[in-house]
């Protein structure tokens, strides 16, 4: 899911990553939001959370994020 409006980009991103060894799924989900402040220049923020699984156990990160765009 994203949303863009002038200049400001919200998202969020559930996603499952499957393990065969383990025959488990790693439930994580990923929120950001961002701001565009140059035309090729965005900064902005994450953070990623993982839920307890056979292989992972729960974690949360936050990022700050700066990107440049040619």
């Amino acid at each position: 899911m994203y949303a863009f409006d002038d200049g400001q980009c919200l998202y969020a991103n559930p996603k499952a990553t499957y393990v065969s060894r383990a025959k488990d799924y790693i439930p994580q989900v990923e929120v950001g939001d961002g701001y565009m402040v140059l035309d090729n220049v965005s900064v902005g923020f994450k953070v990623e959370h993982t839920a307890d699984s056979k292989v992972s156990k729960k974690d949360t990160v936050g990022w700050l994020q700066a990107s440049m765009y040619f």
